[in-house]
């Protein structure tokens, strides 16, 4: 098969695998189900490129936030696709990505064109990268895909001074993708670099040379092109995080934190039975996830936080497990094996970097993540389960070398054939090696071991119901769990079975010659009606239209969402209905319905990692949780409607009454539809809207402030209760002071927002004396202020909100993100290249003697 036809039979057969996974994407009204970047984020705009190249200003959580920018990577470009299409497509396109950049891997490796194939069939439905994509990280798959093009620009013989940057470049970018992700694979790439390197048949001399010359372009051109994400990731997730310093008490402290995502030794078994502790944690029929994985440490005593959270698989497929193993078997033979020397050796390596992975990915529940733990910045990597990309990795490629190893000693040549395949396989049998047999053994024990195992789980089924009922599921779910858990064994061994069946007829040389693309054919059909019927369950849509409908409140509260933010009281109190309503809050109205229509609430669905001016500001207003909404204009919150303003008066704002029902509602199930919550205006409903009088203002005139350059001070007197936030301002800059003392606020005038975007604010302000502009909105030092079209001083002021000094009159206010990204021009000059280099790279051919002729 030529380079060119194997390339289209690829595209083909993933444009038709993405159809029958995804077809859903095309009908109306439908939505791909993403925990991580959902619709209803997409439909904010404010990860739209190509403004999000620009600078993200996050102003739906808590007071704002600057969440960097995207780059003009893989990804960030897919964002100017419309948000349903984004939301619908990106997995699909990812899914193509990865696939052919994982062909030209293999292809520019010397495998042949078939091998190629289903290695890359193998790579772009793997089951740990699918389910991470379904969980809305499809930046997995493009940083593995980028991966596979540095390796393949290395592994791609001459000219090694330009692919080497295009090396550089690809690594660049696959950091640029998936951060701290890309990293980790970034090390893979320079271990085979260094495996390459020492391989190539020249002299130590030149290889030591040629190695460090490849390794400082790679570095660099790495940097140049992974330096605007890499800053952005610096600021926002480490350097501007509380508790990410790197002190050794940090670390100790933040361990639990890190390593909470580890991968259970048990849990392993993921890697061979896709379902064996279910998918995702709603999964039905049993499907459920019942393993530990992201559980909170300590869980078992305390019973805080989770029990369980996975939001990803870890299947590989069963034939790709087989014929890695099968690989490493052949790199192991002394005599009579499928690979040269050199591809021995580079197996060996690639089972070593898989062992590291696996080890690595074990986390909290092994002793050997302590040992790169303690280096520098790893301890700001959360989730050790990370590393099983990389193992994944080497398996797709110990794949490909099991593939290889079939193709040449089994199908390369033709064979004699006899009358029949039984004859034919007893006549091969009796002249087999040693190694043939004891690897027909080896498989014929593998599933007689599996047979045995899954006879003794099933017999156990009554320990797995009680320990799952122990763990906080009901005893008919417990029943359903159990027992979707043995099929899955089944069908592994249903697959096991077939997949070696097959292997075992291939030795026998029974598809050489002419029938060689049956075997392929086999190959193929298996593999992929494996991966997907391991993946479909990861795969969800609704209705989007239908559950993101609008309700009374919701009309409510997206009218002018700039002038308001809303949230939810984070204490308990008895009874039910309290709640229902604080889980309806955080599952579904705070990550989509509100994020859908834009309203700003100043509570965050998921801060695994919370900034350290925020930390200081909540630590300084302590249990004050008034002062709180006072300070961050949340000025609605969700309650009961029966009592429940009538407590808060009482207890959270005594003498002062600033709480009212606005609005009571009830929430029901719609008729018919799983899942749709019907929201009705209702007076004896018992949950409420409640408006809290007492909020600033999102934007307020102060002609009376005082000038506090100390920050502890300045929480000190924010958290005190003698200070009155309505009356003054707290402002960090050493501004004048007020002009003859303190002037009432009672008779400004009010601001007016006379235009608003997330990165442009446009106010009107009208007073008679000089003031203060308090805007209750995050300060950041890469927001600007024009006072009537001239630059002014941006302010900070009390702690973590911004403002602008005014002289008497009337003005016109603007602020404006204007963040510094000097480099991004860099970067895409840096892509243009890259891929001029990388059309070069596919247009080179593979001048090494062929793999196969297959």
């Amino acid at each position: 098969m030529s380079t060119r036809k194997s390339f289209i039979t690829l595209l083909t057969l993933l444009l038709l695998v993405i159809l029958v996974c995804f077809y859903r994407s095309f009908l109306p009204g439908q939505a791909l189900f993403s925990n991580d970047g959902p619709l209803s984020i997409q439909n904010t705009g404010l990860l739209s490129a190509p403004a999000s190249l620009y600078g993200i200003w996050w102003d739906v959580n808590w007071v704002g936030a600057y969440n960097g920018n995207f780059s003009p990577n893989f990804f960030g470009l897919m964002l100017a696709l419309p948000p349903l299409w984004f939301n619908n497509l990106h997995l699909p396109i990812a899914i193509l990505f990865l696939g052919m950049c994982a062909w030209l891997f293999f292809r520019q490796a010397g495998f042949g064109p078939t091998v190629a194939i289903l290695a890359a069939l193998a790579a772009a439905l793997n089951g740990n990268f699918f389910s991470n994509g379904c969980w809305g990280l499809s930046t997995r798959e493009t940083c593995l895909g980028m991966t596979f093009l540095a390796m393949a620009a290395i592994a791609s013989p001459g000219h090694w001074i330009a692919k080497s940057i295009l090396a550089g470049f690809a690594v660049g970018l696959s950091i640029s993708e998936g951060a701290d992700n890309g990293a980790i694979f970034s090390l893979f790439v320079a271990a085979y670099a260094t495996a390459h390197a020492v391989l190539e048949a020249d002299g130590w001399a030149t290889k030591i040379l040629r190695h460090g010359v490849r390794m400082i372009l790679i570095v660099v051109a790495a940097v140049v092109m992974a330096f605007p994400s890499l800053s952005a990731y610096m600021g926002i997730s480490i350097t501007g995080v509380a508790g990410m310093e790197e002190k050794q008490q940090s670390k100790e402290a933040r361990w639990d934190w890190a390593t909470q995502w580890s991968l259970p030794k048990l849990e392993t078994l993921r890697v061979i039975i896709p379902g064996l502790f279910g998918y995702r944690l709603d999964t039905g029929d049993g499907g459920n996830y019942w393993g530990t994985v992201g559980q909170q440490p300590g869980w078992e005593q305390h019973h805080q936080g989770f029990p369980r959270h996975s939001g990803s698989g870890e299947y590989a497929g069963v034939l790709v497990a087989l014929l890695a193993g099968y690989g490493v078997a052949q790199s192991l033979r002394k005599k009579g094996g499928a690979f040269t020397p050199v591809e021995s050796k580079m197996v060996w390596f690639w089972a070593a970097m898989g062992v590291i992975s696996l080890l690595l990915a074990w986390g909290r529940h092994a002793p050997f993540y302590h040992l790169i733990y303690i280096l520098p910045y790893f301890s700001a990597i959360r989730n050790p389960m990370k590393y099983m990309h990389p193992f994944h990795m080497v398996l797709m490629i110990l794949f490909a070398y099991g593939l290889l190893a079939l193709a040449r000693q089994y199908l390369s040549n033709p064979k004699g054939a006899a009358t029949s395949l039984t004859e034919h396989i007893q006549a091969w049998w009796s002249k087999a090696v040693s190694f043939e047999k004891r690897w027909v053994y080896t498989m014929a024990g593998l599933v007689a071991f599996s047979v045995l195992a899954c006879l003794m789980y099933y017999a156990s089924q009554g320990d797995l119901i009680k320990f799952l009922t122990r763990t906080g599921f009901t005893e008919n779910d417990a029943k359903a769990i159990a027992l979707f858990s043995v099929k899955e064994v089944g069908m592994f061994i249903l697959y096991l079975s077939v997949s070696s069946a097959l292997v075992f007829v291939i030795m026998s040389g029974a598809f050489a010659g002419g029938r060689t693309k049956w075997a392929w054919m086999l190959l193929g059909f298996i593999l992929l009606t494996d991966l997907m019927r391991a993946n479909s369950p990861w795969i969800r849509y609704f209705n989007y239209q239908e559950r993101y409908a609008t309700n009374p409140w919701l009309d409510l509260l997206r009218d002018k969402p700039y002038e308001h933010r809303v949230a939810m009281p984070p204490f308990q109190i008895p009874g039910q209905n309290f709640a229902i309503l604080q889980q309806l809050y955080h599952v579904e109205w705070l990550q989509h319905h509100m994020p859908y229509y834009r309203v700003q609430s100043s509570d965050v669905s998921q801060e695994p990692r919370m900034p350290a001016d925020k930390l200081a500001y909540r630590s300084a207003i302590g249990n004050n949780i008034v002062r709180l909404w006072e300070l961050t204009n949340t000025r609605y919150l969700f309650g009961l409607a029966q009592g429940f303003v009538e407590g808060l008066n009482a207890q959270l704002d005594p003498g002062r009454n600033r709480f009212k029902v606005v609005m009571p509602f009830t929430v029901s199930m719609y008729p018919g539809k799983d899942n749709i919550m019907l929201v009705e205006t209702n007076k004896e409903g018992p949950f409420a809207l409640i408006e809290f009088t007492g909020a600033l203002p999102r934007a307020k005139l102060y002609s009376s402030w005082q000038v506090s350059t100390n920050d502890q001070d300045t929480l000190k007197k924010l958290a005190d209760p003698a200070f009155d936030p309505a009356q003054t301002v707290l402002v960090a800059n050493p501004i004048n002071p007020p002009m003859g003392g303190a002037v009432s606020n009672a008779g400004l005038a009010t601001v007016i927002h006379t235009a608003y975007a997330p990165k442009r604010v446009e106010l009107s302000t009208q007073a008679s004396v000089p003031t203060v502009l308090l805007l209750n909105d995050k300060f950041d030092p890469f927001w600007k202020v024009k006072v009537d079209g001239q630059p002014a001083t941006v302010l900070r002021c009390n702690f973590i909100m911004r403002g602008v000094q005014l002289p008497p009159g009337h003005h016109t206010v603007v602020f404006q993100l204007s963040p510094k990204i000097p480099s991004l021009w860099v970067m895409l000059s840096c892509e243009i290249v890259g891929l001029l280099l990388l059309i070069y790279l596919f247009m080179t051919r593979n001048n090494r003697t062929s793999t196969t002729g297959t």
